[in-house]
């Protein structure tokens, strides 16, 4: 799943960009739906779960960790 604007998603099969809003629930019937964050692209149904703040949090650790890493194996 990527993020154009703050407040849009983009479906990664197709590539429609829509509101979290006006996606469709993906298991309407399921019983675990209220914290699920799998979501179905309006525009061709494929169903894709957003990313979770805990791995967005792991992403960015890493990220850092690299780049701090990188900075301090350079010589001067």
């Amino acid at each position: 799943m990527t993020l154009t604007h703050p407040e849009l998603l983009k479906c990664p099969l197709c590539g429609f960009q829509f509101r979290k809003e006006e996606a469709e629930q993906a298991c309407v019937s399921c019983p675990l739906k209220t914290n699920c964050e799998v979501i179905c692209c309006p525009n061709c149904h494929y169903q894709f779960i957003i990313d979770s703040k805990i791995l967005t949090w792991i992403r960015k650790f890493k990220e850092r960790y690299s780049t701090s890493h990188e900075n301090k194996s350079k010589p001067k």
